[in-house]
């Protein structure tokens, strides 16, 4: 799940990442082109009611391209993303528009 949320009278966009409690991939994060692609540094962190989360400050009005990437190396996409691109190298992304 994403959660959207404008910061009053800055241009920028809080962006929550939310995996359900369970999911499959086990410790995984966040990773695209506002964070260099670096799986260290936008983590998913277990909440109090069992689901994971992790967020991102982006300016307004901004496309970007990201996945998750999960335990051993296993990527997978967010459902409800703003659509999907692909890489040209026969993989795609997740698109995102703040």
């Amino acid at each position: 799940m994403i959660k959207k949320q404008a910061i009053k009278k800055s241009g920028e966009v809080k962006v929550t990442f939310t995996l359900p409690a369970g999911h499959p991939h086990g410790p995984s994060s966040v990773v695209g082109d506002f964070n260099g692609w670096d799986p260290l540094k936008n983590p998913f962190a277990k909440r109090s009611n069992g689901t994971f989360s992790t967020s991102v400050t982006l300016g307004a009005g901004e496309r970007h391209h990201f996945r998750y990437l999960g335990d051993g190396n296993t990527w997978f996409d967010e459902p409800e993303a703003d659509g999907h691109e692909s890489t040209g190298h026969g993989t795609h992304n997740c698109v995102l528009l703040t």
